[in-house]
């Protein structure tokens, strides 16, 4: 049993479903109890993204919004052709339970700083098939250049696996990962982890 869990820490690669699973959170009978933080993230948004969980900032911007402490934690990603991405949280203060959706280099790039604000978390890995995967991705983001898309899914995240909870998305219908997740939260939530 964890004593006084704070945060959901929700990682897994690209297209694994974690941003499905967490929409599941966004309920009206969960809003007041929990708090999802908006990620920012430093590249130009793409047709399907995801606007509700993601802003999208210029590396510049998010630089000065880390120096005034309005994002808190974050990190950041190699992508193909040595291209750097950041990802960061919007930094809030709530007692709420809060839920953070994060890629694998999240976990890669966990120091002791990090750990500190994030408090006493559960991780959640969200891990799905390549096949998978490759259809979400063309799915959600039919404007990715092939290059990209096949250095994302050449991050399965076998290296991340050590979370306290696995969920594979690639038998389930959204609506069972999204009821998988609540069940935990509502666990959590009833002080009963």
């Amino acid at each position: 049993m964890i004593s006084q869990v704070t945060s959901v820490v929700i990682v897994g690669s690209s297209g694994a479903g974690k941003t499905t699973l967490v929409n599941g959170l966004r309920t009206e009978e969960l809003s007041n109890l929990l708090c999802i933080p908006r990620r920012y993230i430093t590249r130009p948004k793409r047709d399907g993204d995801d606007l509700v969980e993601n802003s999208h900032v210029s590396k510049e911007e998010f630089n000065k919004m880390v120096a005034s402490g309005n994002i808190w934690p974050y990190w950041q990603r190699e992508l193909d052709q040595g291209r750097i991405e950041q990802y960061g949280f919007e930094n809030v203060q709530s007692d709420k339970l809060k839920i953070y959706s994060a890629n694998n280099a999240f976990l890669r790039d966990v120091n002791e700083s990090l750990k500190t604000a994030l408090g006493e978390s559960i991780v959640v890995v969200v891990e799905s098939d390549e096949s998978k995967r490759t259809e979400r991705l063309v799915d959600r983001s039919p404007d990715m250049k092939d290059s990209e898309r096949s250095y994302r899914l050449s991050d399965s995240g076998q290296d991340v696996r050590s979370g306290n909870i696995i969920i594979n998305t690639t038998a389930l219908l959204p609506e069972q990962g999204q009821a998988a997740l609540r069940r935990l939260v509502s666990q959590i939530l009833n002080g009963e982890l």
